[in-house]
């Protein structure tokens, strides 16, 4: 078990070598490294339920003449013909050096031979829908699906706060600590402190799902994102005080052939509490985040025969779900999808003064800061209306443990959580949860 976790460790941090940290218009300083330019190429192996055994490659760079600016990319195919190619760039500033305008671009498609997909209506009992909150942990199909997702995000950073003299902010770092410079983490007020980023995304995702070799179906939505964000926190890969405020609303007009107009919103805040470091203890906080989401538009309908349908509703994957990488983990994607969710996370982070895997600060391709622990609890809940009352009863709950680490500038994280559904479910992840 432990020789697995260390691999594990490894690959992530080699994979996040790659890749560029997602947390936009920062600059870091590294008191204890000259430069923190790169440009790299590495292959990987892993397996996964869907895909079987992976071999893949890599890239990444931030050598664009924009040091807070990133190109990736990664092809993979695997040991049951599932295959995928990616590509993306983040924070690319448009215009001269004093513009606030900000590009982010991702583009992906490929073959996932073997999906759980946890979405449709149960034939035997066509009043029940997977997916719903009611639904067993046995109610999926898994089949061969072909996806391609390719989303444009532009963003621009108010002149206000921690923003008002330019909008690329620079950390001082030392040992992936912060050591000056916070970026925000004072009482809320977006004119006084914090970063505020208005975000506006045209977003593509189609999914086929191939039932039978003659019947084939089709999630698919051309959607826009429109999104306020408040980051009052002080240091983004790894807070430590302050808070966070997320608005967006998306609106798919049904431009595309077979898909009905929807709209949803989606509401996030996040909150962190320091707390004393010691003899023993680097770093330790207590981090608390509340979502939740709702679509106005969604419909439930009954078809032809007295079957039940949805319309003018988000596809299962844009809609109002838990379960997967950043709520309710220990479910896994898209595990409970409605018209209305809520969802409440507590998180205790701790990073020791000593080193349980020492060897791993030797490996300088990984260029390991810090390791962190983290004890986790969760519960939330889907609903077809947005009643509090519903959607605080019976609520789905998970416990988990991680280990995060830090690797250059980008957070890679491991978790281990139980279910009342999994006993131990295991995932990997870039970036804090929140």
């Amino acid at each position: 078990m432990l020789n697995k976790l260390i691999q594990q460790i490894v690959l992530v941090g080699v994979g996040l070598s790659c890749l560029p940290p997602l947390h936009g218009q920062l600059r870091f300083k590294r008191i204890d490294k000259e430069s923190t330019d790169f440009s790299i190429i590495v292959p990987y192996m892993l397996r996964t339920e869907s895909m079987k055994t992976v071999l893949g490659v890599a890239g990444g760079t931030n050598r664009l003449g924009q040091d807070y600016s990133n190109l990736y990319g990664a092809i993979q195919g695997s040991s049951n013909d599932s295959h995928l190619y990616l590509f993306g760039g983040n924070n690319i500033r448009l215009g001269d050096s004093q513009s606030r305008w900000f590009l982010d671009i991702m583009a992906s498609t490929g073959r996932t031979a073997e999906r759980k997909i946890y979405g449709g209506f149960d034939p035997t009992f066509p009043s029940l829908r997977y997916g719903s909150h009611d639904s067993a942990r046995d109610d999926f199909f898994i089949d061969d699906t072909w996806e391609t997702i390719a989303d444009v995000s532009f963003k621009y950073l108010l002149p206000i706060g921690n923003l008002t003299e330019g909008p690329v902010h620079t950390y001082a770092v030392e040992g992936g600590m912060l050591q000056e410079h916070p970026s925000g983490g004072n009482p809320w007020n977006p004119l006084q402190s914090g970063r505020t980023i208005l975000s506006f995304t045209p977003a593509y995702r189609e999914q086929y799902i191939n039932l039978t070799e003659d019947l084939r179906a089709t999630a698919r939505t051309f959607n826009f994102q429109l999104e306020v964000k408040y980051d009052n926190s002080d240091f983004y890969p790894n807070p430590m005080r302050g808070s966070r405020t997320r608005i967006q609303l998306k609106m798919d007009p049904g431009w595309l052939d077979g898909t009905d107009p929807w709209y949803s919103f989606e509401a996030q805040f996040s909150k962190y509490i320091p707390l004393p470091a010691g003899d023993q203890v680097k770093h330790q906080v207590l981090a608390f985040d509340f979502w939740t989401s709702h679509s106005p538009s969604w419909r439930n309908t009954v078809g032809p025969g007295g079957i039940p349908r949805v319309e003018n509703a988000p596809p299962y994957f844009e809609s109002s779900t838990l379960g997967g990488f950043w709520r309710l983990r220990g479910y896994p994607s898209n595990r409970f999808h409605d018209r209305s969710a809520i969802h409440y996370t507590m998180e205790y982070r701790v990073i020791p003064n000593w080193r349980l895997l020492d060897f791993l600060y030797r490996i300088k391709i990984l260029d390991l800061q810090w390791i962190q622990y983290v004890v986790a609890a969760e519960a939330g809940r889907v609903a077809p209306q947005y009643d509090l009352g519903t959607l605080h009863t019976d609520m789905k709950w998970d416990l988990g443990f991680g280990i995060r680490a830090m690797f250059g500038n980008a957070v890679g994280r491991l978790e281990f959580f139980y279910s009342e559904e999994n006993p131990l479910y295991i995932s990997g992840m870039i970036n804090q949860t929140f």
